[in-house]
C-alpha cells in the first residue's frame, strides 16, 4: 500500500511537472509570436505643425491597433549607408497582419498627407527577432 502510495505521489509530479512545462512552452510561444515594427527617419525640422499633428493622431491610432513602444532613440551617427535617419522607432504588435492593418486602415491614411510632410524620409520594416 506504501508503495502505490508513493507511486501515486511521483505520478501526480510528474503530471504536474508537464503542465509546468506546457504553460511554459506557450508562455514562449506567445513571445515569439508578437512582431516588431522598426521606423527609422529624418523628420523635417521646417515642419513641426505637421509633426505635432501626425504624431497626436499617430499615436492614438497605434495604441488602438495593439500597439506598444519598445524603445525610440535619436541617431548618434550614421556609419554606412543611403538612407539618412535621426530616429529609430521600435514597437511589439500582436501580428504581422495587426501593423499591416494599422498602415492600411482608412483612419491611418487620413492622415498620411501629414507624416509625408513631417518626415524628409521614412523606412518602415516588419523584422523577427
Amino acid at each position: 500500500m506504501k508503495h502505490i502510495l508513493i507511486l501515486l505521489v511521483a505520478v501526480f509530479s510528474m503530471s504536474l511537472q508537464a503542465q509546468d512545462s506546457k504553460k511554459e512552452t506557450l508562455e514562449a510561444k506567445e513571445k515569439s509570436s508578437k512582431s516588431i515594427l522598426v521606423v527609422t527617419g529624418l523628420p523635417d525640422s521646417n515642419e513641426s505643425e505637421a509633426m505635432a499633428y501626425y504624431s497626436e493622431r499617430a499615436k492614438k491610432l497605434f495604441a488602438e491597433a495593439g500597439g506598444k513602444p519598445i524603445s525610440k532613440y535619436k541617431v548618434k551617427e550614421q556609419l554606412y549607408g543611403n538612407h539618412s535617419a535621426a530616429l529609430v522607432f521600435i514597437a511589439e504588435f500582436p501580428s504581422d497582419q495587426a501593423i499591416k492593418n494599422f498602415f492600411n486602415s482608412k483612419a491611418y491614411k487620413a492622415i498620411l498627407p501629414y507624416r509625408n510632410k513631417a518626415f524628409k524620409s521614412l523606412n518602415i520594416y516588419i523584422v523577427n527577432q
